[in-house]
């Protein structure tokens, strides 16, 4: 079955999933502000961390060891990551000045002379 529905047995439980509810709400308030106050160079570097701790966690307390695919997606959010670390570090250090124009802008009048403006 996937969706099974038992309802809570006493106000205990009810407590309990109302409770469950709120500090996940708060966790997940406390963990946005906590993005928007950081210095953006080092909100990164957290979410690097958290691409080997969350398995790490998983493995150490659940026994789940993560499929392929969890690692793939790391793989793909680390090597972002650096690929955008290295570029501001380039950015800062003045040697990159961003992306180049593909092509030159066209007069429309070189075109069409009779073009109006």
């Amino acid at each position: 079955m996937l969706f099974l529905f038992i309802a809570p047995r006493s106000l205990l439980d009810t407590a309990l999933f109302c409770s469950l509810g709120l500090i996940g709400g708060v966790g997940h308030y406390l963990v946005i502000r906590a993005f928007q106050l950081v210095m953006p160079r080092r909100s990164p570097r957290w979410a690097m961390r958290s691409c080997w701790a969350a398995p790490s966690w998983a493995m150490a307390i659940f026994g789940n060891f993560p499929d392929v695919w969890t690692w793939v997606g790391a793989g793909i959010i680390i090597a972002s990551g650096i690929s955008i670390a290295l570029r501001e570090r380039r950015l800062l250090a003045g040697l990159d000045s961003g992306p180049k124009p593909s092509a030159p802008a066209v007069n429309p009048r070189a075109l069409n002379p009779s073009h109006p403006r």
